[in-house]
């Protein structure tokens, strides 16, 4: 019991982590800029950030597998399909199958 009540909660903590530093932290150090010039590589930025969200379904899936609690893993199976739907919805942006043009427009004209 007392195993249980300890992993479910850093389960938690360490996706919610990960995520926090793919989508927030990678952004922030790769998004170096001198004035107007971005220094930095787009390119890096969607490798680190693809190969991020790879390792958390692949840590997830793992945990699924080597797990002996129900409850255990059908909060891993949670996560990695959070992180399976975020991957495809990145590679579909990386492979131009999707624009996110609209949403940029739209948030120019909200913050005007």
């Amino acid at each position: 019991m007392t195993h249980r009540l300890i992993r479910m909660p850093a389960i938690h903590m360490a996706n919610a982590a990960l995520l926090a530093v793919l989508l927030v932290g990678v952004p922030a150090v790769t998004g170096v800029s001198l004035g107007t010039l971005r220094v930095s590589s787009n390119a890096w930025l969607e490798r680190l950030v693809l190969a991020g969200l790879g390792l958390g379904v692949l840590a997830n899936g793992l945990l699924v597998w080597g797990s002996g609690f129900r409850k255990e893993r059908g909060v891993c199976m949670g996560w990695m399909g959070l992180h399976l739907t975020i991957l495809g919805v990145a590679l579909m942006a990386h492979f131009g199958w999707i624009e996110f043009g609209w949403l940029k427009d739209w948030l120019k004209r909200l913050a005007s």
